[in-house]
């Protein structure tokens, strides 16, 4: 859990990659504006804009190689992941981002995950869920088992409103005398 702005969605898997060598993550946002613009953030602060190590797939757009090491995605393609047997095996965590954004998908993705660990020989990746209103009883007891928690702090800062009036008199700007405005 951790308070919005304070980096959940970008710095926990670069933090993964970084400290477990062998890692390989793939994360799962709500949207799919959410999974590209993410994946190409973090290319940029791994330095390069055309990493191979971050990658995203969404419904017709796939920027994964062989060397990708976190992978976004949106829900629905996370279903289709995880009915793959390879799933488990290609990756070692998985990130469920804005859990508290409940959908079907969100809802059969913990569904398949809670079912496969009570059946499997525990091969299964780390399942990692993010939020920043995320009811920790309810999912620790949907799983059946007590669940680490890691609380990110965060900082809120002030903001000002400003409106497109504020700034015409601020500016002191005057419109054309044949403009629409």
């Amino acid at each position: 859990r951790g308070a919005t702005g304070s980096g959940k969605s970008t710095q926990i898997a670069q933090h993964i990659i970084r400290t477990i060598p062998t890692a390989n993550v793939l994360v799962a946002q709500p949207r799919r504006l959410a999974a590209t613009s993410l994946a190409a953030r973090i290319r940029e602060e791994l330095g390069s804009s055309h990493s191979p190590l971050v990658g995203h797939i969404v419904r017709g757009d796939n920027t994964t190689t062989s060397r990708t090491r976190i992978t976004y995605v949106t829900y629905g393609i996370l279903l289709r992941l995880l009915s793959s047997s390879s799933t488990k095996t290609k990756y070692t965590h998985i990130v469920l981002d804005e859990i508290h954004e409940r959908s079907v998908d969100v809802d059969l993705s913990l569904a398949y995950y809670r079912n496969s660990s009570s059946t499997s020989n525990n091969n299964n990746p780390k399942l990692i869920l993010m939020s920043a209103t995320i009811s920790i009883s309810k999912f620790s007891s949907y799983f059946l088992t007590n669940i680490d928690v890691v609380e990110v702090p965060g900082r809120t800062f002030p903001v000002t409103e400003l409106y497109l009036e504020d700034a015409i008199r601020d500016t002191r700007y005057v419109a054309p005398a044949k403009s629409f405005f």
